[in-house]
């Protein structure tokens, strides 16, 4: 029984990494979202809003 204990508990690390990473990514996309809102902070990230002749806000 030591290759399924062991695989148990490598895949459960991994799973366990892709948890945190997925609320990371998560939190970061929610953060980025938030800081488009704002038009001098989106002036300075989006090169589309550079380039449009009429801007958004």
């Amino acid at each position: 029984m030591g290759l399924a204990e062991d695989f148990c508990r490598r895949t459960g690390r991994l799973e366990r990494l892709l948890v945190v990473s997925t609320c990371f990514l998560l939190a970061l996309l929610l953060i980025c979202q938030f800081l488009l809102t704002i038009p001098a902070v989106r002036s300075w990230l989006s090169l589309v809003d550079r380039l449009e002749g009429v801007p958004f806000g």
